[in-house]
């Protein structure tokens, strides 16, 4: 509303200042003119306002508007031959007034004397003389001034509808709407200039209220409510300042001599209004790269009307001080606009950042720079306006064939960092950064924020932190200066930044990077950010420091992303800090620079040249991983001798080479739909490209593992992998990580040792030794990523079904019900573990007595594995969730030793089969017998499976050193999934206690079958004590107290919680989805296999292949 008013007021002051007529848009009532007295020269009059006012609005023709001029100047001619006042030479305003009435206004419409006496103040700026009468030699001017005033108008007159609002730009011809408007601007400023010509003749000074006053008279004449007459009246206080300020002299005063500067500035002032009007607010939609155009125009005139405007002031100077008083006058205009000093103060800092100088005074010379900048912002916009889709994320990479797609990204980066780069070469002066902070909190209290949205200055002190520490890694200081040479690297690493998270958008976000298209951009941008990170150590290399970013910096940038809430949900700085240096100490670092003590302190080259050839590899095994389902049949699935077959002629790799090293397994390495290793299954199983992908990244994982943590190059080489040590020293740097995402607890010390115990006995490959080899570790990796996703499932069961006791505020100190936890188990065991179908289909055979209060098989196999897992019994008939969650990985463990050494596929170790195993635990029972004699271990480890338990009794020992170790022909080993149950947790409870478990012990009973009993002794005394209990916790914590037993009236205790027991669904098992196969092939060579592992692999693939 007020931009309107403005406007019209503009207007009417312009009509008025040119043709001394009556205001414009209010066509007052038509009036015959009286013949009478002076006959037919009068007769025009009635007509002149209504082609005013369509002259106003541009639709006048020019006859039209040369005939009012001419009646107008005939009427003051006839005025002065016919009429004659009191005085024979000179006429009163009421004379004149009179003259009017009678002629050119209604019969009933007077003029009254405030708007005579505002009228006559008037003529005196345009003609001169006095306020209270007219003389003949006055009437002449007059004349003559109607004249001139024909010839301005006619010159406007074409660019009236352009000055009043009503022109659009057409978008189709830009050069031609940009060349009407410029005429029209130049015809304007003519105007102006000829019109204070005129009146500086005449020597008359105009008090500024004079003219609000005569509107406000003019409307009361007809009888109208103008709301931009309230308007101009409201802004009279910024004129003022504007007028002292631009012009000079009394600020409600413009003095004769001022009238054609005062006029040229507000009718450019006023060009600059309608520039924004037609070419920014207004601009066609389809105008395109147009709009750059415009702008580029727009500013390039503001900056020369700027200029002019302070180089026409006496001093040649526009002084801080004389902005502020202007600014602070617009509160008058607009309560809510509230500028302080300190605004004023930090916008004069960018001024001089953008256009130089000081920041007390704009001078011409900085407007005429800033003209000179203009045309090369043009250029640099609109070359980013041809990516302005791609760069506000709005482009489909979809939409173009997938190497265009790329090729498009690429240059949109080039084109985005040389624009930054370019725009950082035009700044004028450093820039101290924090200013930002003092700037965006003076914008907030100008702009106060939305209710419940952060204000400028709350944003600018939650990022500024962020950009002071990437600001300090750029360009290698510690300040928050940045100087003038600093900006084109700034604003140019800032653009290639923003491009990778682009890149990373468009062609990885929301991608399987496992394969095909999300594979190929991630191939594409990991190169591409380390070349990135390369150029900026480059930089540093230049400036003569070393090539690193320091830890500090990258701890400091770590701490501003944590203060801002930019880091993912329970990260933090003091967690992820401490990891800066296993990062570019460890894992992105040679094994050779590490073990020749060469660590960076911080990050270097190196650590990109590892990232990119570690990344490398892992993208190798995917591309063999397509390829390979690529070829793969219908069934979707491929044995381990045919992708063994398949690497064979491939390229050289290591992460082939090590694919391979994991392929060889006795158990396949397969996973199912659900992301559970699948194992057990009589029938043929097949590795999916799910499996695959698994392994590679298993594989990547633990190669990275290897080459930061093993002391031994000859053991890195030949994947010998790491010791127990090592694998400590791993978890006491990857610990308070591990803590944080509440995966491990903050007291235990032993995660580590029973982590590399697992893989020793239980993985596949395990053999037992002092090493976690390469293969040992892919197969934990994978055991691991298994039993997560098993162990959500039963999670989600548990809540589903069971009253959960929370304690504290850790879900995995949540507690269940052991009876809920039994129950459970046997209601979802088919369908849950269906990835270990034989596995379910033994514990479907075994009686459970939970509803009768007894315990059976299932019940105390169950049991028997959660004391595995770590579960203490403490009388409270519960289970902590973080015992129950490790049960899945000791079912795991078992079906893999049971698959991996039952040949004949019956469920039951026999001889041959346990013996067989007995290499992987020797020397566990080593360490827990304390003896070294092979014959001895290997009768223990055979009695163990036998009895269920090792000797105890003085005559049971005495026939075990005299007999059993001596006739293995009495050794009837028929061990199933119970008794290894049993054994694996006495051996991982032995190794942990160091000679003290405790546990359960099988018994063979009557005709009632199999029961089991938990003796509550407990004994310390080396062997004695292992040899006389059964097993505790598969993961306890050295030093820890044994696991009370469970007797009977603990049991009885179970059910006290009185919860149902859900029933247990009939189950099939689940199917062995493979996923599909992928498109791509990539050609790749590798040595032939060994006859050997042919041989090892065709037994496990026989059926596979008959099939």
């Amino acid at each position: 509303m007020f931009s309107k008013s403005m406007t019209t007021a503009f207007l009417i002051g312009t009509l008025v200042l040119t043709s001394c007529s009556l205001p414009v848009n209010e066509a007052p009532p038509k009036a015959d003119a009286p013949e009478a007295k002076l006959g037919f020269e009068s007769r025009c009059l009635k007509d002149s306002l209504p082609v005013l006012k369509d002259f106003v609005h541009g639709d006048a023709k020019a006859p039209q508007v040369e005939g009012v001029w001419n009646c107008f100047g005939s009427a003051i001619d006839l005025f002065y031959r016919k009429v004659r006042g009191g005085n024979r030479d000179e006429y009163t305003a009421r004379e004149l007034a009179r003259f009017f009435e009678d002629f050119f206004l209604d019969e009933n419409s007077k003029i009254s004397d405030p708007l005579l006496n505002e009228l006559m103040l008037l003529k005196q700026v345009f003609i001169g003389g006095s306020s209270e009468k007219v003389t003949r030699e006055e009437l002449r001017k007059l004349a003559s001034f109607a004249n001139d005033a024909r010839d301005l108008s006619l010159r406007v007159l074409p660019y009236m509808k352009i000055y009043s609002k009503g022109w659009a730009v057409g978008g189709k011809d830009i050069e031609g709407d940009i060349k009407f408007f410029e005429e029209a601007n130049q015809e304007i400023q003519v105007a102006a200039k000829r019109i204070g010509d005129r009146i500086a003749l005449n020597q008359k000074d105009y008090d500024l209220e004079n003219f609000a006053n005569l509107l406000e008279e003019l409307q009361k004449h007809f009888g109208e409510s103008w709301d931009f007459v309230a308007g101009i009246r409201k802004a009279l206080p910024l004129v003022y300042k504007l007028k002292k300020s631009l012009v000079g002299g009394d600020e409600r005063v413009v003095a004769a001599h001022e009238w054609r500067r005062f006029g040229l500035l507000g009718a450019r002032g006023y060009i600059q209004y309608l520039r924004y009007y037609y070419f920014i607010a207004n601009a066609p939609e389809d105008a395109g790269s147009n709009d750059v155009l415009y702008l580029a125009k727009s500013a390039d005139d503001l900056f020369s009307y700027l200029g002019d405007m302070v180089r026409e002031k006496p001093e040649g100077k526009f002084r801080k001080a004389e902005l502020l008083e202007i600014l602070e006058s617009l509160g008058g205009l607009f309560p809510n606009f509230k500028c302080t000093p300190a605004l004023v103060d930090e916008a004069m800092k960018v001024k001089q950042l953008l256009f130089g100088g000081n920041t007390d005074e704009f001078v011409p010379e900085e407007f005429d720079k800033a003209r000179g900048k203009v045309d090369a912002i043009r250029l640099m916009t609109e070359r980013a306006y041809g990516y302005l889709d791609y760069y506000t994320q709005n482009w489909r990479a979809e939409n173009m064939a997938p190497e265009d797609a790329r090729k498009y990204a690429l240059e949109a980066e080039t084109a985005l960092v040389e624009i930054a780069a370019g725009l950082g070469k035009i700044l004028e002066t450093q820039y101290d950064l924090r200013d930002l902070s003092k700037l965006a909190h003076e914008i907030s209290r100008l702009l106060p924020p939305e209710p419940g949205q952060p204000s400028w200055g709350d944003s600018a002190d939650k990022y500024l932190p962020i950009l002071l520490a990437g600001k300090n890694i750029v360009v290698d200081d510690t300040n928050s200066v940045v100087l003038r040479h600093q900006w084109p690297s700034l604003l140019g690493t800032a653009g290639e930044l923003y491009s990778k998270f682009l890149y990373f958008t468009y062609f990885v976000k929301g991608r399987t990077i496992t394969e095909g298209a999300g594979l190929r951009g991630l191939s594409d941008l990991v190169p591409q950010v380390t070349a990135s990170v390369d150029r900026l150590l480059a930089l540093r290399t230049a400036r003569r420091t070393p090539a690193v970013i320091r830890f500090s910096e990258l701890e400091r940038l770590l701490t501003a992303l944590d203060k801002a809430d930019l880091l993912p949900d329970k990260f933090d700085a003091p967690t992820l800090n401490p990891l800066l240096k296993v990062l570019f100490q460890r894992f992105l670092l040679s094994p050779a620079s590490r073990l020749n003590g060469n660590l960076p302190q911080g990050l270097t080259t190196e650590a990109t040249k590892v990232l990119k050839s570690e990344f490398a590899l892992w993208a190798d095994g995917q591309s063999f991983v397509q390829s390979a389902f690529r070829q793969a049949p219908s069934r979707g699935g491929l044995t381990a001798t045919q992708l063994l077959h398949l690497i064979e002629g491939q390229k050289p790799s290591a992460a082939l080479k090590e694919m391979r090293l994991s392929l060889i397994s006795p158990v396949p390495l397969t996973f199912d739909s659900l992301g559970r290793w699948y194992m057990s299954d009589p029938r043929p199983i097949l590795y999916s490209r799910k499996s695959l992908d698994k392994i590679n990244l298993a594989r990547a994982l633990v190669r990275l593992v290897t080459n930061g943590y093993a002391q031994s190059m000859d053991r890195i080489r030949e994947y010998q992998g790491i010791t127990n040590g090592e694998a400590n020293a791993l978890y006491a740097d990857l610990k308070p990580f591990a803590v944080r995402l509440g995966l491990v607890e903050a007291s235990n010390t032993t995660f580590a040792d029973s982590r590399f115990r697992e893989a020793n006995l239980f993985s596949p490959h395990a053999n037992g030794d002092a090493l976690l080899s390469h293969r040992e570790g892919v197969d934990l990796v994978l055991l691991i990523m298994s039993g997560l996703e098993l162990g959500d499932s039963m999670e989600d069961a548990f809540k589903n079904n069971c009253n959960v006791t929370r304690v504290h505020s850790k879900a995995r100190d949540s507690k269940i019900s052991l009876l809920c936890y039994l129950n459970v188990y046997r209601s979802r065991f088919a369908t849950i573990f269906s990835s270990v179908p034989q596995f379910a289909a033994f514990m479907a055979k075994l009686p459970s007595g939970a509803a009768q209060n007894q315990m059976l098989e299932f019940d105390a196999m169950m049991i028997n594995i959660l004391k595995s897992a770590g579960w203490v019994d403490d009388q409270s008939g519960q289970a902590k969730f973080g015992d129950v969650g490790l049960v899945p990985h000791v079912i795991q463990y078992i079906e893999s030793v049971t698959v991996r050494f039952d040949e004949d596929k019956d469920g039951i170790l026999n001889k041959t089969e346990a013996l067989a195993a007995y290499p992987v635990f020797r020397e566990t029972l080593r360490v827990v017998a304390k003896n070294d004699n092979e014959k001895f271990l290997r009768g223990l480890f055979a009695y163990i499976l036998v009895k269920g338990r090792a000797p105890e009794s003085a005559g049971e020992k005495l026939y075990f050193v005299t007999k059993w170790i001596n006739d293995e022909s009495a050794w009837t080993i028929q061990a199933d999934r119970r008794q290894l149950a049993t054994v694996l947790g006495y051996i991982a409870d032995a190794i942990a206690k160091g000679g003290a478990p405790a546990g359960a012990t099988v018994q063979r009973t009557g005709s009632g079958g199999p029961r089991t009993r938990f003796p509550g002794s407990r004994f310390r005394d080396g062997v004695r004590d292992l040899l006389r209990n059964g097993p505790r916790a598969m993961h306890a914590p050295i030093g820890e107290p044994a696991a009370p037993a469970v007797d009977d009236v603990e049991w009885n205790g179970l059910f006290e919680s009185g919860e149902e027991i859900p029933a247990a669904p009939e189950s099939n098992g689940r199917e062995f989805q493979p996923t599909e196969a992928p498109e791509e092939n990539v050609n790749m060579q590798m040595p032939a296999l060994s006859q050997e592992e042919i041989n090892a692999l065709a037994a496990h693939d026989r059926d596979a292949e008959a099939e």
